[in-house]
C-alpha cells in the first residue's frame, strides 16, 4: 500500500508483494488517460503509484489479453507499454490500439539504451527514472 504526501512522492506503508495492479486497491477510472501494460506485476505496481501520484489516471494491464479486452472495450489515451512484454506482443498492441485508438498515443519503456521502437509515438529509456516517463507523458497528452 502506498500514498501521496503533499511532495506528491510515494512513502512504502505496507509492502504488498502479493498484491498486483489489478485488485481492488487500486482505484480504476472510467476513462483512463494512461493504459500501463507488462508482465511484471511487481513493476506495474509500482509505475500505477508512480503515475497516480503524479496525478495521471492509469489504467493497469497484467499481459497482453488483458490490454487487449480493455483496449477493445474503448479504453483510449495514452498506451504505455513496458519492456516486460515481448517485442511480439508490442507490435500486436500497438497495432490493436491504433485501430481501435486512431488518436491515441503510444509510449514504449525500453531496455536498451540504443532501441528506438518504430511500432511507439515516443519511448523512454527505463533507467531514466520517473522523471522523465511523467515528462513524456505530460508531453504525449497536449
Amino acid at each position: 500500500m502506498t500514498k501521496c504526501t503533499e511532495r506528491r512522492s510515494i512513502v512504502p506503508l505496507i509492502p504488498e508483494p502479493t498484491r498486483h495492479p489489478s485488485s481492488t486497491h487500486f482505484t480504476l477510472m472510467s476513462s483512463p488517460k494512461v493504459i500501463s501494460v507488462g508482465a511484471n506485476p511487481e513493476l506495474l505496481w509500482l509505475r500505477h503509484a508512480v503515475l497516480e501520484c503524479a496525478g495521471f489516471n492509469v489504467l493497469t494491464a497484467i499481459g497482453e489479453n488483458d490490454a487487449l479486452t480493455k483496449i477493445r472495450k474503448g479504453r483510449c489515451g495514452i498506451l504505455l507499454m513496458c519492456y516486460s512484454l515481448t517485442k511480439e506482443a508490442r507490435k500486436a498492441l500497438s497495432q490493436q490500439y491504433r485501430e481501435r485508438c486512431p488518436r491515441g498515443r503510444i509510449i514504449a519503456i525500453t531496455n536498451q539504451q540504443l532501441e528506438h521502437p518504430d511500432y511507439a509515438d515516443s519511448f523512454v529509456y527505463g533507467v531514466e527514472g520517473p522523471e522523465i516517463l511523467i515528462q513524456t507523458l505530460r508531453e504525449a497528452e497536449q
